[in-house]
């Protein structure tokens, strides 16, 4: 596996300044096996920028046998204000039982987010997470963000699959954040070979003009086949 690459991305944030700059990191598609060399440099990038927020968006193991590697990696990481993460497919695929899923994150003091948004008050400016269940296996549904609570500044939209950004073009939502593609994962002369189910035509990076910016995290991980060309495994940092 190629090593991994800590991408830096700016977001505008309302009401931020560079006296109130936030941190965000993106994980995703770790697909554990076992704790190796990347998830430590991982856990210590991360321990070392002190991030305002940890995001994981899915598929962070592909099998019940691996469900204590969630608590082992997820307890290590610090956050200011919180680590937050969604389901991806192969958390249903694998049929480890998402209410054991859910009680790994809870040990590991991580909120899994299924359908339900958190408000988080960051040095005076409120952001609201919003987690959708898995797009292809489970049931997304954006009602929660209807739910009333006072206007927040900045709202973010954690979602596995990039292709359910289609279905809310129309929504209240600031940005998107997913994973599940890996990037390709196998590239060549720049075309990816498979593209997951899910997808939509999203790849990697970022997508859209207009509200809600898209941004796709190539992972962690692999899936199917232990290779990845021309998709490195990525780390992103969001700073406004």
């Amino acid at each position: 596996m190629n090593n991994l690459e800590v991408v830096q991305q700016k977001v505008e944030i309302n009401g931020c300044s560079p006296s109130k700059s936030i941190n965000i990191v993106q994980l995703s598609d770790l697909h554990f096996g076992k704790m190796e060399k990347i998830h430590e440099e991982i856990i210590g990038e991360i321990n070392r920028l002190r991030p305002n927020l940890v995001f994981i968006t899915g598929d962070i193991i592909t099998s019940g046998k691996k469900l204590p590697l969630i608590y082992e990696f997820v307890s290590q990481i610090k956050s200011l204000n919180g680590v937050f993460s969604v389901l991806g497919n192969w958390e249903y695929w694998s049929h480890v039982g998402i209410s054991n899923v859910k009680q790994m994150y809870e040990k590991a003091e991580c909120m899994l987010l299924i359908n339900q948004k958190k408000d988080v008050l960051i040095d005076g400016i409120k952001l609201s997470i919003i987690g959708v269940d898995d797009y292809i296996g489970g049931k997304p549904d954006l009602k929660c963000n209807e739910k009333h609570s006072e206007a927040a500044s900045y709202k973010i939209l954690l979602s596995h699959c990039p292709g359910y950004r289609n279905r809310i073009i129309s929504e209240d939502i600031d940005l998107v954040l997913s994973g599940h593609t890996h990037g390709g994962q196998i590239n060549i002369f720049g075309r990816s070979l498979v593209v997951p189910r899910g997808s939509d035509g999203y790849i990697a990076g970022w997508y859209g003009v207009q509200k809600p910016k898209l941004y796709v995290n190539r992972g962690i991980g692999t899936s199917l086949l232990p290779l990845r060309i021309g998709a490195r495994p990525e780390m992103t940092v969001f700073s406004s």
